[in-house]
């Protein structure tokens, strides 16, 4: 009796917990992995300076890893991101929902790396993503589940390397949601 008792429990916590506890992407009801922002570069620094800022220097996050855990096939794949307001996790909160953004990662030896500044005498001063990098996104909020939000690209992605990625400001995100695009 004790053992049944336990692996109902059990059964339970596994369950309930991680809906609880964890925000998750989820694609075809398969989790995105994370990937560790591992520092930042910055690039065409001697180019910046031998042309006096006509050819920019860029800034860039590097992402661990050659290449993501879930490859897909989908050209246009259905993502199911799940919040629960119980935790203080940027990813876990809804309402900000409206920073995150999907965006192409390029690959770049044993690593892949998200653009994020450009700065130079033509390009000026530019601290975010590219609008070429970001991929617009349909957002709908779920009816039947709160703080569940089916999210599509608007186009067909090619093949590549994708991340979400939180773009507000004040936080300074440590991983991304990435998949790769076969």
């Amino acid at each position: 009796m004790i053992k049944l008792s336990t692996y109902i429990l059990n059964t339970f916590l596994l369950v309930l917990i991680p809906n609880i506890l964890d925000a998750q992407v989820y694609y075809n009801g398969e989790k995105l992995g994370t990937s560790r922002i591992q520092g930042e570069r910055i690039g065409n620094l001697f180019g910046a300076y031998m042309t006096i800022g006509l050819s920019p220097a860029n800034t860039s996050k590097i992402i661990e890893g050659k290449q993501a855990e879930l490859v897909i096939k989908d050209k246009r794949p259905l993502f199911v991101i799940k919040f629960e307001s119980k935790n203080d996790h940027i990813y876990m909160k809804s309402e900000n929902m409206e920073y995150i953004v999907l965006t192409s990662l390029q690959k770049k030896g044993s690593s892949r790396r998200l653009r994020t500044g450009k700065y130079g005498l033509i390009a000026g001063i530019q601290t975010n993503i590219s609008e070429k990098e970001i991929i617009p996104i349909s957002i709908e909020e779920s009816e039947e589940e709160n703080g569940v939000f089916l999210v599509k690209p608007k186009e067909e992605l090619k093949k590549g390397e994708y991340a979400f990625y939180y773009i507000r400001d004040d936080i300074e995100p440590k991983n991304v949601y990435d998949f790769s695009v076969k």
